[in-house]
């Protein structure tokens, strides 16, 4: 309760500035309603929240642990509790603090959506689509629960199902910097038209979704690819673009352009399910001299070469479940007869150093530029091991023998309970079975070494 007519004048306040996303001044006006009313569990209960949305999660969950001592049946405080543990990256603690908040007011929107977005590593997507299914129930038009039902079916192979909700990431996940002009392309013939086809979040989604681009440009006259830096090099002349835009601060120029398509959402367009998913063929080819040169730089060898990487993009909210460690890989060490060769960048690189993979590993990843000059590696391969990062999906559209490691619920194209990959005939799956052990997918990669692919 809050009695003092002050103190509540001032949560009225804060909450106004709070609501138009001045969570600083928010922050201050609620910490001087709880000095008038320390037992205050609605400035705790607000205050929590600000303090989450603001960044510090740490604080957000201090501040709701407060109004819980309060009220131990607050079942708001139990929310924002499971929410500043989503938004700390610590799904797993979420989970019972948002139980307890559905425990308590069964009715409560935000506490069945946030549990959508936190399953439990036992039933993963299933899971997902159950509570985002219970929160639809109460607000059917919920684009952050439509969301996370598509992106549940789409894991469980309801992909018919799915692809009109999953363009709802759009607006929801900001993966796109620029605001284009000109008309969103449906996929309508359109045979004078120049077409804007632009990545989004991740290299592999381009890598995944390159086969849409010769049938996109089927249906209208020009197709521009606009990618991220480390791309353009690759896929110059790629089959059915006819020019390589890369991304800078600016959006193309409108003049280049009559309509635009986010890439990821050419699937749906194309009416993709698992028994139709376009071969990939031909993969991208790097330029003839980067792939001379390195041939040169590797060099001829009568053992069999293996690529190595173990850890993808440490920004992404996905690293610390898909990423393992190189000391993880250890045991494919013992193997004779293989030239190990590592792709890795970034920090885990520094893991070379450190003695965990008991064996001569050629490390190249400092000396790759670009996407060509991984591809021109990967060419040069008899297989590679990797985590589910870029290099997993290029391997794939090379054709390389791959063995990617997936964590206990990886991202939905690689689907469940399967070895194999509907986007990539060269690949194999190896998964976790546990949350964070790698061991027994390892074991299994070595077995599928040992057999020569």
């Amino acid at each position: 309760m809050t009695d003092d007519p002050t103190a509540r004048r001032l949560i009225d306040d804060a909450f106004a500035r709070h609501q138009a996303g001045a969570l600083v001044e928010a922050i201050s006006g609620y910490r001087r309603a709880i000095v008038l009313t320390p037992a205050s569990g609605l400035a705790f209960r607000c205050l929590a929240h600000a303090r989450s949305l603001g960044g510090d999660v740490a604080a957000g969950d201090r501040e709701a642990a407060r109004a819980l001592a309060l009220d131990p049946a607050d079942g708001i405080a139990h929310l924002l509790r499971g929410y500043a543990a989503i938004r700390g990256g610590r799904r797993d603690l979420a989970r019972p603090s948002l139980q307890r908040a559905v425990a308590l007011a069964p009715g409560t929107f935000d506490a069945l959506n946030n549990l959508a977005a936190a399953p439990s590593l036992e039933e993963g997507p299933v899971e997902t689509a159950r509570w985002a299914g219970r929160a639809l129930a109460l607000q059917p038009s919920s684009p952050e629960a439509r969301l996370n039902r598509a992106n549940a079916w789409l894991a469980l192979g309801r992909w018919r199902d799915a692809w009109a909700d999953h363009e709802l990431r759009l607006p929801l996940q900001g993966s796109y910097p620029h605001l284009l002009s000109g008309e969103r392309w449906r996929g309508v013939q359109a045979p004078s038209a120049r077409l804007l086809v632009h990545d989004e979040i991740g290299y592999g989604d381009v890598f995944n979704h390159l086969r849409y681009l010769p049938l996109a440009r089927e249906c209208v006259g020009r197709l521009l690819l606009e990618v991220k830096p480390g791309l353009a090099r690759l896929l110059a002349g790629f089959p059915g673009v006819d020019a390589v835009l890369e991304r800078g601060a600016s959006p193309p120029s409108p003049a280049a352009y009559d309509l635009y398509v986010p890439i990821e959402s050419l699937p749906g367009i194309f009416e993709t399910t698992i028994d139709r998913v376009p071969i990939e063929e031909p993969g991208p080819r790097p330029p003839e001299a980067i792939l001379s040169r390195w041939r040169g730089v590797l060099g001829r060898t009568s053992a069999r070469r293996v690529g190595l990487v173990w850890a993808g993009n440490p920004g992404s909210g996905l690293d610390a479940s898909r990423s393992c460690r190189l000391e993880d890989l250890a045991p494919l060490a013992e193997l004779s007869g293989i030239e190990w060769i590592s792709l890795q960048k970034g920090p885990a690189e520094t893991q070379l150093q450190d003695g965990s993979f008991p064996a001569a590993v050629a490390p190249l990843g400092a000396r790759l530029a670009d996407f060509a000059d991984t591809a021109a590696v990967l060419s040069e391969l008899d297989a590679i091991v990797t985590v589910e990062t870029a290099v997993a999906h290029l391997a794939g559209t090379l054709g390389c023998p791959t063995a990617i490691l997936l964590s206990r619920w990886p991202a939905w194209r690689w689907l469940l309970d399967r070895d194999d990959s509907p986007w990539y005939r060269s690949v194999r799956l190896f998964r976790q079975r546990i949350a964070g052990d790698w061991s027994a997918p390892v074991a299994a990669v070595r077995a599928w070494l040992d057999e020569g692919p």
